[in-house]
């Protein structure tokens, strides 16, 4: 692969290897969202007002962050705001985001336009070698992430038939009381 030179007249193949890089570390180095880089819009500052129709990625002065207002299951947990504190993605965005301008989207086509949700999942599929999509990347890292829980609820249960008591019972009046004694 070329070495790719970051400037304002980038050739289309060129953003769209950088965008892919965009990609990838955003879902490698966040936990992974569905496919709601597709509509997310570039702001410097988070206002009250910010639109429901769309997601932001937020570059202010406290640092990075992630506004969802448009998602899945936003009517359950409403507008989902975070900051980015990898500080590996924390470098690339500084060097992606003055390219993108205030007000404008994260990610584009070819076109200029915004990627659809399929757009974004076939090249979600591209990008990580026909993975599957988005829930495969969320199933994959919940999987790496919390391989180990699995462990301790199935010896938690064990331990809790053994004492002949429930998880719940083990989990409330035991550990917290444990907890609280240090």
């Amino acid at each position: 692969m070329k070495k790719i030179n970051l400037k304002n007249d980038l050739e289309y193949f060129e953003k769209e290897e950088i965008q892919d890089f965009i990609i990838f570390c955003i879902y490698t180095m966040l936990p992974p969202c569905r496919n709601d880089l597709c509509n997310m819009l570039v702001v410097n500052e988070y206002r009250e007002d910010l639109d429901s129709d769309f997601n932001y990625l937020i570059n202010s002065v406290d640092g990075y962050f992630m506004c969802y207002k448009n998602y899945k299951t936003v009517g359950l947990y409403n507008t989902c705001y975070f900051k980015i504190k990898n500080f590996n993605l924390i470098k690339v965005l500084d060097k992606y985001l003055p390219y993108c301008g205030d007000g404008n989207y994260l990610i584009i086509s070819s076109k200029g336009k915004p990627f659809s949700k399929s757009s974004m999942s076939q090249r979600i599929c591209r990008i990580f070698s026909n993975v599957g999509g988005c829930t495969e990347l969320r199933k994959w890292y919940l999987s790496n992430q919390f391989q180990q829980l699995f462990k301790i609820n199935k010896a938690l249960d064990d331990t809790a038939k053994m004492m002949m008591n429930s998880r719940q019972v083990i989990l409330k009046s035991y550990i917290q009381k444990l907890q609280e004694d240090c």
